[in-house]
């Protein structure tokens, strides 16, 4: 996606992991120079759920020019 108009999106579980993802991922793109554009991490239903992840994957696919990050705390 480098040097593409479009965002990369993230869905987390959690208000705190939407926090501290954007934070980190803001952080890790600085540190590398990275062009790539996030968008605003969205909190999403059932990512410790193959349902939940495979909505949220449709969900992002329907974004033009996406790529699907997904993060969810370990069990």
């Amino acid at each position: 996606m480098t040097g593409s108009s479009g965002s990369a999106h993230v869905l987390v579980e959690g208000q705190g992991d939407a926090l501290a993802v954007g934070n980190l991922l803001a952080r890790l793109s600085a540190d590398c120079s990275a062009t790539l554009r996030w968008s605003t991490p969205v909190r999403w239903p059932n990512l410790h759920l193959e349902r939940g992840i495979r909505k949220g994957a449709n969900f992002v696919r329907a974004k033009p020019e996406a790529a699907v990050v997904l993060e969810h705390p370990e069990s």
